[in-house]
């Protein structure tokens, strides 16, 4: 009943350890012989950017024990390939000389990237933040402008700060510590946009302000104190709004920067023609497309595409010199308009059906992909068509994948369908819009999956057709891959599962005909994988539920016999060293901080605060949390965050400081009773800060942090 949990569809995961060694991939193994595959694509893939004629995406096989899987490439017409595996991309790339910059992470190391598209041509360009793990050190806002990449990175001593690289190790360095010292200049909601040869950049750390920079400490200088939001450059000129009031214009100098038009919740700035267009709101049209060349008289609406106070356009995408956008007439549908900037020339081209989700130029065609369909338009009303219908997913709802990329005359893209996520490429016409590469139906006993690296070799579970799913490990080369031990004998199989790596081996599940579902250990040899301890005895089974790791010791929840209620354990590999930490029972996994690993846990039917060394002595509850359910927990800032429920709020966001006394509620994100976020809510962090899904009561569930 175990093995259908995880499975993994990607035959390429059995040469990753060759592959930083190989000009192109190799089949490790056909370990269910025959035409009998997996499908041709990453998991969980997002758009990297496009640079020298190539498209990237970041892609994992996002199993237990595997978190990154790395970076592909494809040229439009094949399928997509694995450049470089077990990098954590951060954000869109920027390109650079024909090569794509990017942001990744290494086993918690932050560093900075290029790639041509080759294997070869794939290198680090630099280690950011002394490639210390202990400094997140993500470089983030990518962009690139007269010859080099600026970005955002808190490399741990200067804060937050702009820096720049030409694609060198000696080329990469901070542009100036405008807020000297460990404080930074920009914050997690600035933006950076290329003009000319520098760039602009916002901030709210101290103070909301713009700057601009020519890429020196010296000419690194704010420009002037506001909140500005939607940004667009024609030339060297920055266009802006004021906290989404009014239009602004700036030529990199304070002098020259000044209000030109006054405006109602301006958004969308998007440049094209020369000429400046973006929506604005007044009580007779409306929010409606309007127009500027930069002045105040020269600031109007375009066209009322909605007449009266009601409709919304939004979705603005500059194509030639004209504008592409999306009218709203009412909440439940969607028009497809094109403007050259004058009433008479701004026209509706079609109806639009489903959700949309991207949207790009390429060829001289603009393509818009929705829930529904992927539409192409020249600019006209006849030939504007959609030319795809998206694969149904297989959750009704819920469509996933990567956005367009515009390559040249096609457009990649990534979308959800039956069988997992796949990529596609479109020219604009039915015939030409296909998968890129091979798309294959699997077996779903034949697909290796539930993957670890224990010390360079890569473990996990596979069914031959013979043996059932056991434990497999490969060192990445032809010939490589071995079953390691027929833990069950015959064609059933011990499904083993939940690998973690601890003390130098790999700890796992797995059952057996005589033990049950219980814990195992390997060395990656035969006579180095055994059961650890059978600790519901003879054939009932404990059911092991690993949740952390302290060490060279596992922790995970098990119980004595079978249906039992499970209690928290500990094992360091042996039987001595296997033993219960009391009847307290994880309710979340554990994280570690402050010399501990720490949990949500309960003890007696109470809910509490838990921290452990692994030891009895050393396990004790630290603070009482209301609520019973399952649970999440993270730190950020040197604080642990976690989910807590009391009938006055509801089940919200709560904080720790380590003590009963610094525990309580952080946020009430729905106001009242009501929960805020659902039981099991995974906090992620990111850099100093935890997102998670909230429900304020007012706009669904959406992105937090």
């Amino acid at each position: 009943m175990y093995s259908t949990l995880m499975r993994a569809v990607l035959w390429f995961a059995l040469f990753m350890s060759a592959l930083g060694h190989a000009q192109s991939p190799v089949l490790v193994k056909d370990i269910w012989p025959g035409a009998t595959g997996s499908r041709y694509d990453p998991r969980d893939p997002t758009s990297a950017g496009a640079a020298g004629g190539n498209a990237y995406v970041a892609g994992g096989f996002s199993l237990h024990g595997l978190g990154c899987g790395g970076i592909w490439v494809t040229d439009g017409n094949g399928p997509l390939r694995l450049l470089v595996d077990g990098l954590c991309m951060s954000g869109q790339g920027a390109e650079l000389n024909g090569s794509l910059i990017f942001a990744a992470s290494d086993q918690a190391r932050g560093a900075l990237w290029k790639t041509d598209g080759t294997t070869a041509g794939t290198s680090l360009v630099k280690r950011l933040g002394g490639g210390n793990p202990s400094i997140p050190a993500q470089a983030r806002l990518l962009t690139a402008a007269g010859g080099k990449v600026f970005f955002s990175l808190d490399d741990g001593t200067h804060g937050s700060e702009l820096w720049a690289s030409d694609g060198t190790e000696a080329g990469t360095a901070i542009v100036a510590d405008a807020t000297p010292g460990p404080a930074s200049t920009l914050d997690t909601f600035s933006k950076i946009i290329g003009a000319g040869n520098g760039v602009f950049f916002t901030t709210c750390t101290p103070v909301c302000a713009l700057w601009k920079s020519d890429g020196t400490a010296a000419g690194t200088l704010p420009i002037v104190n506001l909140v500005v939001s939607s940004l667009a450059t024609i030339g060297t000129t920055l266009y802006f709004t004021e906290n989404g009031q009014n239009l602004w214009k700036s030529d990199g100098t304070a002098a020259g920067t000044a209000k030109f038009a006054d405006a109602v919740n301006v958004a969308e700035l998007t440049a094209a023609g020369g000429a400046l267009f973006f929506r604005a709101c007044d009580p007779t049209s409306g929010c409606e497309l309007w127009k500027s060349d930069g002045s105040g008289p020269g600031t109007a609406i375009v066209k009322d595409a909605t007449p009266g106070p009601a409709g919304d356009v939004r979705f603005f995408t500059a194509f030639g010199n004209d504008l592409m956008f999306l009218a709203a007439p009412d909440p439940s549908s969607l028009v497809l308009w094109r403007s050259d900037g004058t009433d008479a020339g701004t026209i509706p081209l079609a109806a639009i059906s489903g959700q949309v989700m991207s949207r790009a130029v390429a060829g001289g065609k603009y393509f818009l992909l929705t829930d529904a369909h992927l539409w192409v338009s020249d600019g006209s009303a006849v030939g504007t068509q959609h030319i795809f219908d998206v694969p149904l997913p297989p959750a009704a709802g819920i469509v996933f994948g990567f956005g367009l990329t515009a390559l040249g005359d096609v457009v990649v893209f990534g979308l959800g369908d039956a069988l997992g996520p796949g990529a596609y490429r479109s020219d604009g016409s039915a015939a030409g819009t296909r998968p890129l590469g091979p798309v294959v139906a699997a077996s779903n006993t034949a697909l290796p999956g539930r993957l670890a690296d224990v010390n360079g070799t890569l473990f996990f579970g596979a069914d031959d057709g013979v043996h059932g799913f056991e434990l497999w490990a490969t060192d990445g080369t032809p010939g490589g891959a071995r079953l390691v031990r027929d833990v069950n004998p015959g064609p059933d199989g011990s499904n083993p599962s939940r690998l973690v790596l601890a003390g130098g081996g790999g700890f796992f599940t797995a059952y057996t005909a005589a033990a049950g579902l219980e814990l195992w250990r390997s060395d990656g040899t035969e006579a180095g994988t055994f059961l650890v301890k059978d600790i519901a005895p003879g054939t009932a089974s404990s059911v092991p539920q690993i949740f952390g790791t302290r060490g060279d010791v596992v922790l995970f929840n098990a119980s004595t016999d079978d249906n039992g209620v499970p209690f928290l354990w500990r094992s360091d590999g042996t039987d001595a060293g296997t033993f219960s930490l009391g009847g307290v029972r994880s309710w979340s996994p554990a994280v570690e901080w402050r010399g501990a690993s720490w949990f949500v846990g309960s003890y007696q039917g109470v809910y509490a605060l838990f921290r452990t060394d692994a030891t009895v002595a050393g396990t004790s509850a630290v603070a009482i949390i209301p609520g019973d359910n399952w649970n999440s927990i993270s730190v950020a800032r040197d604080t642990l965050v976690f989910t807590g429920c009391d009938s006055t709020h509801g089940c919200e966001p709560w904080t720790s400081d380590g003590t009963a006394a610094g525990t309580r509620l952080l946020f009430d994100v729905n106001p009242g009773a009501q929960d805020g976020i659902f039981a099991g809510q995974a906090f992620l962090s990111v850099g100093d800060v935890v997102m998670f899904l909230g429900d304020d009561g007012v706009h669904g569930r959406e992105p937090w942090v």
